[in-house]
């Protein structure tokens, strides 16, 4: 359990860095320089972080979403991400030894 909470919050670390980076990507000047392709590209890790989060919130459509759902998706997200890692984890540990 220790084990999931703590691959939970660090997915959750990881999303909001990836976050940062696509924010951080975004902000810079285009006439500086050209980066749509390296955006596009930092935009794959950030969707596959992502996942279940937009359909998690597609159970309740419409202008009139509570305020908590958004919290309450993000941390669902993160734990189903945190027991899918400490279960790939685990057989890893199984089939090594072996």
């Amino acid at each position: 359990m220790v084990r999931i909470a703590g691959l939970a919050v660090l997915h959750f670390l990881a999303l909001k860095f990836a976050d940062l980076v696509l924010f951080l990507l975004t902000h810079l000047p285009p006439a500086a320089i050209q980066i749509d392709g390296l955006i596009r590209i930092a935009l794959i890790p950030y969707r596959i972080l992502l996942f279940p989060r937009p359909q998690i919130r597609q159970l309740w459509p419409g202008e009139s979403t509570p305020s908590w759902l958004n919290i309450a998706c993000a941390i669902a997200a993160s734990v189903l991400w945190g027991i899918a890692l400490a279960a790939l984890l685990a057989a890893r540990r199984k089939i090594r030894s072996r």
